[in-house]
């Protein structure tokens, strides 16, 4: 391994350091903490490394109404780029879902679909706010498998079986609410909410849907790490 870059294994998941510390990954993160990460630090032999990871990672409880979506060609497409999280078009989904669930599930299929099949995100990079080669192409590709089908190009998917995988999709954002309802949000067991600060306010790299889900509930306040940007 290039002496430049660290490899840590915990039972969390896989930490990637790479100097000069531009650039640092953490592998599994849904099960990774801010608590756990800092058991890491006993297993790092260069304790230096990691207070330099530290101190671009600050988790900070933030009022929902300082955090803005994601500034990228998708968001202002759709009209919520760097605005309220009110404007991110799933929030209304979740708005639904407490008081009508099926017409929720109908119309957030139908959205993620139009998004998917005719805005082709599926072809948009992720640093265009597209979704290529993310969890819902993932989803889809596990549908086609288990029907027999090698999915190699998302243009070759058969419909039917893309809305298959988009309901699975939907299926898990709605438990995500039910679990966020019932038992509260736990940097534990839900993804990290990601941002980085711009102008005394704070754009999502990752988490619009948990922020989404915590201000239907009527949270004014969310945990989150705060990258430099």
């Amino acid at each position: 391994m290039d002496n430049r870059t660290r490899t840590v294994l915990t039972g969390m998941g896989l930490v990637v350091v790479s100097k000069p510390f531009q650039t640092f990954k953490f592998y599994n993160q849904r099960a990774l903490s801010m608590s756990s990460t800092d058991t890491i630090l006993d297993t790092l032999k260069d304790k230096q490394i990691w207070k330099q990871i530290k101190a671009r990672i600050k988790l900070k409880k933030l009022p929902i109404d300082h955090i803005r979506c994601q500034e990228s060609a998708f968001a202002e497409h759709q009209g919520f780029c760097g605005k309220t999280i009110n404007h991110f078009p799933p929030c209304k989904f979740f708005q639904l879902h407490l008081d009508n669930p099926h017409e929720a599930h109908r119309s957030f299929t139908n959205w993620l679909h139009y998004c998917l099949v005719v805005l082709e995100t599926w072809k948009m990079e992720r640093t265009d706010g597209g979704w290529k080669d993310g969890s819902l192409i993932e989803i889809i590709k596990d549908v086609h498998k288990e029907n027999g089908i090698d999915l190699q190009t998302f243009d070759a998917a058969r419909d039917d079986l893309i809305y298959k995988g988009i309901q699975r999709k939907v299926d898990y954002y709605f438990q995500v609410l039910r679990s966020i309802q019932t038992k509260g949000y736990h940097i534990a067991v839900n993804p990290p909410i990601t941002c980085y600060q711009k102008d005394g306010l704070y754009y999502l790299r990752g988490g619009h849907h948990r922020v989404s889900i915590l201000h239907v509930l009527g949270e004014k306040e969310a945990r989150v790490r705060v990258f430099d940007n």
